[in-house]
């Protein structure tokens, strides 16, 4: 697939983008250009044919020859309706060609960057690049299609109704050409800044998009750190950069009131003060007066009004967004870019925002405790949950106690509630019944703040953001010192890893890591936070099963409460008990000795317990 080619010198980028879209559409601009020359025919003869109408016809008791003249001019009219008619499809084969060439140019421009790893990136993709072709390609070509259309009628009138008022009385242009003149200057003037609003406000939309991508990627992560509520504020603020520019852009519009009024009302009072005193000189007659004021109502008048109205945010917003697109393929510096220029310097990404964990109790009405369980023991009873109000439950009555400083390994088919039970352990999910106590506080009484102090989840598919290696390990610990970082970083295996990166202050970009390089990243995070409680859910599937053994090793000597949903065996021989879920059974059981790994005993709707842990099985 290949962008079209642009001009390397010359235009804007913007404007050479657009005129690399009109290759191959001369046809199409040549019937436009005939066919808008017929329509203003009829608009150029209106107010001559008026006047006359009135000082030949009724004026001078010649009715039938005023009529005469009023079918011509209905017969004009509907020659020129013809000539509309055959514009339209002239129009949208222009517009179609230049969002074929758009989506090509878009499509391009992202793989390139893609393929170099500049642009903002994250394993959800680009999100900015799907709002441009879904939303940017497809309003250039709405727009563009609209501007041209009304733009030519814009044209068409302004031209018409000036050679008519010169057509009937040069005295006129002296009352009409001064204000629509400083109304067209004003209304120039005025550009500028209404472009630069109406680019913040494109601008504000594809930050929204690029962030609530992030959030709805790394959903899991975000509710497994309880940070539900601080992504919340980043996207609420990025609505309200939006809103704000939105806002500064309504302002500015408002000024566009004044370029009507200027260019259509003061001429039209004008003429209407004047108009006695030159009828009176012999300077107009009546006729004349009323054909210079239908120029003014018919055309001038609603075509100054178009222009402000209409014209003027199209092609704002046709101007902000072909730009845009514009610096999309300026930042791949190859065929993709607009003007041939060079690759532009991406800027650093904005670095995550950081959890700012309470440092006291909060207070809250609603009940909720404020500061993180002083334990990690954690206790179920009857825990039981299922997909649906009509589904089999997932996990059905489980009883589980895990002391203080246990290490429980959960083992177990695929779809046999592994998952489930991470989730409902770490206040994901909600059980259908039951309950879950971590150091005897039940999870649903923990404030939404300070539960990732009290527990760290890590999925299989470990989220990591771009931004520098200490900015993604302290995400969860934002005021961790660097001696204890590198501690964290060396326990788990990931010191040669960082060291490969670039050091702590080295940017990544989490799609040029592989799997077991984000999982490291990801254990060395939470070996780091504060939890004592960590959930391992196929957090080390992607590491041999040396590294593996490392990381699991650095988490128990950590101390606190370790569960790790296991998929090797050696795994679950090095935890001190193994609870097996397959959907239909579960069972609890201690590991044997050195290379000794009995099969787990199945119990029936009786309590197994040993050594304070309890599991109720169904």
């Amino acid at each position: 697939m290949r962008a079209a080619a642009v001009p390397a010198t010359g235009p804007t980028p913007a404007v050479a983008l657009l005129r690399a879209g009109m290759r191959g559409t001369r046809r199409a601009w040549a019937g436009l250009v005939l066919f808008s020359a017929c329509e203003a025919v009829p608009a150029v003869l209106t107010g001559r044919l008026v006047a006359t109408a009135l000082d030949d016809g009724f004026l001078a008791d010649r009715p039938g020859r005023g009529m005469t003249l009023l079918a011509v001019l209905l017969g004009l009219a509907l020659c020129g309706a013809l000539a509309t008619r055959q514009v339209v499809p002239r129009v949208a084969r222009i517009a179609e060609a230049q969002r074929d060439h758009l989506v090509r140019y878009v499509v391009t421009a992202t793989l390139r960057t893609a393929v170099a790893g500049t642009g903002p990136a994250h394993d959800g993709g680009d999100a900015a690049a799907v709002a441009r072709l879904t939303g940017q390609v497809e309003s250039v070509r709405l727009t563009g299609a609209a501007l041209l259309r009304t733009a030519r009628q814009v044209v068409v009138a302004l031209v018409a109704g000036v050679a008519g008022l010169a057509l009937l009385s040069p005295v006129l242009l002296v009352l009409v050409l001064p204000p629509l003149v400083a109304a067209l200057l004003l209304f120039g003037r005025l550009l500028r800044p209404l472009a630069h609003r109406q680019r913040r406000t494109v601008l504000a939309e594809e930050a929204i998009a690029t962030e609530a991508a992030g959030v709805l990627f790394g959903l899991r992560d975000v509710l497994a750190c309880q940070a539900g509520h601080r992504a919340a504020d980043v996207l609420h603020s990025r609505i309200d950069e939006q809103v704000t520019a939105a806002r500064a852009l309504g302002r500015a519009s408002v000024l566009r009131v004044l370029v009507v009024a200027l260019g259509g009302q003061v001429p039209l009072a004008a003429l209407l003060l004047a108009g006695p005193l030159l009828v009176g000189n012999g300077l107009l007659t009546a006729g004349e007066l009323v054909g210079a004021a239908s120029y003014l109502l018919v055309s001038l008048g609603p075509a100054l009004s178009s222009l402000v109205q209409v014209v003027g945010s199209m092609a704002l917003q046709l101007a902000v967004t072909v730009r845009r697109l514009a610096e999309l393929g300026a930042t791949t510096g190859g065929a993709g870019s607009a003007a041939g220029t060079e690759p532009e310097t991406v800027p650093a990404p904005r670095p995550a925002a950081t959890l700012a964990w309470p440092r006291r109790r909060h207070a809250t009405a609603r009940g909720l405790i404020g500061v993180p369980p002083v334990r990690a023991d954690v206790r179920a009873r009857g825990l039981t949950f299922a997909y649906g109000p009509h589904s089999a439950p997932v996990v059905d009555g489980l009883d589980l106690d895990l002391a203080d400083g246990e290490h429980l390994a959960v083992v177990g088919p695929s779809g046999g509630g592994k998952s489930t039970l991470t989730q409902l352990l770490a206040g994901l999910l909600v059980p259908t019944r039951g309950e879950v106590r971590l150091g005897g506080v039940p999870l649903g009484t923990l404030h939404p703040r300070v539960r990732p102090a009290a527990i760290t989840l890590v999925p299989q598919q470990a989220y990591l953001f771009r931004g520098t290696v200490a900015e993604n390990l302290a995400y969860l610990t934002p005021f961790a010192a660097p001696a204890a970082m590198h501690r964290s970083v060396r326990a788990v295996g990931a010191e040669e890893l960082v060291d490969g990166l670039g050091g702590y202050r080295a940017e990544i970009v989490p799609a040029a890591l592989s799997a077991g390089q984000r999982q490291l990243l990801a254990l060395a995070r939470a070996h780091l936070s504060r939890a004592r409680f960590c959930i391992l859910d196929e957090a080390c599937c992607h590491l041999d099963p040396a590294a593996e053994q490392v990381a699991e090793q650095a988490f128990r000597e950590r101390g606190g409460t370790l569960l790790v949903v296991a998929h090797r065996s050696g795994s679950a021989s090095r935890a001190d008990r193994v609870l097996l879920l397959d959907g239909t059974r579960t069972s609890l059981r201690t590991p044997g000795g050195p290379g000794e790994t009995p099969s787990p005993p199945v119990v029936t709707r009786a309590r197994f317990e040993r050594g304070g842990l309890t599991g109720l099985v169904h």
